[in-house]
Formats: C-alpha cells, structure tokens, sequence
C-alpha cells in the first residue's frame, strides 16, 4: 500500500487505519495508524504495507468539520505476479518428431519449451512461443533415443515453475531401398496398349523412357500435362520435317519397356 490523498483541512482527520487478515483468530491486526499532515495532496507512507483487508477513516470530532472533507483516496501499487506453472503436458513421438502439448495458462505471455536427454533435468532451453499456441512440433530429435521435457508460462514478471515432466521416443520406418536394376541397357523397345485395343511400339534411347515413365508417374499425381510426346524421326517417310505421336495419358491401359544393348543385342524387360 503506498500513499493517502485527503482533500480537507487536515485538523478534520484524526487519523485513518489499516487493518490486514488475521494473523491469529480472531484479533484482526492494525497494519498502520496514520495521521496526514497535507491537505490536497499525495503523502508517502512511512513504510510499505502489504496484505491490507479494511481501511478506516476516522474524524476528528473536537474540530467538527466534517463538511471540508470533500474526497479521500487510497492508491496501492501493483503487485503482479509470475503465471502459474502450465498443466497437462504430454509428449507423443513420431518419425523424427515429437509433438508437445498442454493446457492453457492465464495471465501469460509466452511459453519457454525445455528438453533433456535425462529424466529430471537438467534441462536445456529448445524455443519460447507465443500464447497463440498450446502446442509445439521437436524435430531437432533422432529417432530411437528418449526425450524428457518440460514448460513453463512466462510473463512481465517471470517465469513460472516447470509443468509436469513429460517424454517421448521418436521412431520410424526407413523406406526400403530398390535394388538396383543391373544391365539396363542403352535403348529400350517401349509398348503402349491403348484402349482402343492398339499396340504403339516405339525404339527410343532410354533417356525417352526415363522421360516417359516420369510425365505418367507425375500424372497419375494429378500434374503434369495430358500428353507425351514421343519422336518418329527416325523412322521418318516421306517428306516430313517433323513427326510425333501424343500418347494420351487417359487411354494408356498399359505399357512395358524392353531394353537392350546396341553392341550385343542382350535386352531385359522393366
């Protein structure tokens, strides 16, 4: 509690107390017996005063000039306070994850995320977060290995004590690796069955497969143009400059690729 301002005479005002909580049932303690000195202004209190329960204001009678009190006022300082510790965390790990929740915390700024590699701590400070958001994604973790974390709510006057600890192992399968396809070959023999029930066959490089087998992939994606197009140059007749067949890709049923070696004639199908 810090300062009085009485509007009066101060021959009006005898004094005013303060009273706090009992400290021992039932006397309830004076905190403070104060005289004012200063009419139409702010006094300091002598010494500071905290826990106040009642104040009263009491006249002096052998003056009687009740009527010169116009107004009295009381200003207290503001004592705020750090935000209680956050409830609920849990930890649920993923591949090369874990995701952190918990529940919300008033009077609270920011969340400070904490982690170690030992139950109990000592931890080490991973990010602060706003309030925005009761949740947080580690992926700075590996997989097969146990992490131990905890949070706490922040505001203008600290922190507040760690939530409840909570851990969680980060796992996951790797994608298994194709083999390798041995002896590939450096041209291919490419069959495209049509829904019309026609057979394209086409003697391409491999790079025109590689090319063909990624715009089918990419459109059974749902991107991509709609067509491929596959040059007939070299089987050029006729006087044309330029020919290509557009395969469609929504009449494609099915279609395979022979490849072979120019130099022995060896081939194997993909």
């Amino acid at each position: 509690m810090a300062v009085l301002k009485v509007n009066a005479n101060p021959s009006s005002i005898n004094e005013w107390n303060l009273f706090g909580h009992p400290s021992a049932a039932p006397a309830v303690p004076t905190l403070l017996t104060y005289t004012p000195i200063t009419s139409e202004a702010i006094e300091g209190l002598p010494t500071s005063v905290t826990n106040v329960k009642l104040v009263v204001l009491r006249y002096n009678t052998t003056t009687n000039k009740y009527s010169s009190i116009k107004e009295w006022n009381l200003f207290g300082e503001d004592h705020a306070t750090a935000p209680a510790a956050p409830l609920n965390l849990t930890a649920v790990g993923g591949d090369k994850k874990v995701t952190l929740s918990w529940s919300a915390v008033n009077n609270t700024t920011s969340y400070t995320i904490k982690r170690s590699l030992t139950a109990g701590g000592p931890y080490t400070v991973l990010t602060t977060i706003s309030t925005a958001t009761t949740s947080y994604i580690d992926s700075a973790v590996t997989n097969g290995t146990t992490y131990y974390y905890v949070v706490t709510a922040d505001n203008a006057t600290g922190s507040s004590a760690d939530s409840n600890e909570a851990s969680a192992m980060p796992s996951g399968t790797e994608e298994p690796q194709e083999p390798p396809v041995e002896n590939e070959g450096t041209r291919a023999l490419l069959r495209i069955m049509l829904m019309t029930g026609e057979m394209k066959e086409y003697d391409v490089s491999m790079s025109v497969v590689d090319a063909f087998i990624g715009w089918y992939e990419l459109r059974a994606s749902g991107t991509g143009p709609i067509t491929f197009a596959i040059d007939k140059s070299s089987n050029n007749i006729g006087p044309f400059v330029n020919r290509k067949d557009y395969i469609i890709f929504d009449k494609i049923i099915t279609f395979e690729v022979n490849a072979y070696n120019v130099n022995t004639g060896s081939s194997s199908e993909l």
